[in-house]
């Protein structure tokens, strides 16, 4: 927990210093009890943006991609944070036990249900393991809409802060009486109805 904290201190010293950042429904965030913490997914500076939104001492299971292991910075950074790490397309029974076990013992879960960052900046089609364990944990799910964070980059270059946009919606449980697929469009479209309509992608024609 105090790794978590420093990392939410580091990430909101960095992005204010970047960015502008403008929020919505922050007080969605502050449910008491595990919440599993879906976004979407255009940039690195993604994951200190979640960070930062967050309320400071809520203890997060993030959920990160096998490929940044290989990154002695970000392995270290996920490591101390006790991370689960996960392969695209790939169903690891054992850490799907563990994701649950962490949600059961109060600890809540973040991740992006896109499992990779959009190349487009749309919604990309979203992968089936976030509602599988929404429904199956019965966590509530809360919705966060991000954009404007594909500026910052280029902006640094010109030394200009980015106005930065994240949109919290409320928490909705994913009832064990629905598919996965329909699980997971609940999620999406969630997500997508509180992005600007450029952002949507597949998910524009079912806001």
């Amino acid at each position: 927990m105090k790794f978590q904290t420093m990392v939410h201190i580091v990430s909101t010293v960095l992005l204010n210093s970047v960015a502008r950042i403008h929020v919505t429904g922050r007080q969605h965030a502050q449910t008491r009890g595990p919440l599993i913490f879906c976004a979407n997914h255009l940039t690195r500076w993604d994951p200190p943006l979640m960070f930062m939104m967050l309320p400071r001492g809520i203890n997060v299971m993030p959920v990160v991609g096998e490929k940044w292991r290989q990154i002695w910075f970000f392995r270290w950074l996920f490591d101390n944070m006790d991370s689960v790490w996960v392969k695209p397309d790939e169903i690891d029974r054992d850490k799907l036990k563990r994701i649950l076990s962490a949600l059961k013992a109060g600890r809540s879960l973040g991740l992006a249900p896109e499992g990779t960052r959009s190349k487009t900046g749309g919604l990309q089609m979203a992968k089936p393991g976030t509602a599988w364990v929404a429904r199956a944990s019965g966590v509530p799910v809360l919705p966060v809409a991000v954009w404007g964070v594909e500026f910052i980059q280029p902006n640094l270059r010109r030394l200009r802060r980015t106005d930065v946009y994240v949109c919290i919606g409320a928490p909705f449980v994913v009832s064990r009486d629905v598919s996965i697929e329909a699980g997971t469009q609940q999620i999406m479209c969630a997500i997508a109805a509180m992005l600007p309509e450029k952002y949507r992608g597949v998910y524009s024609q079912q806001v």
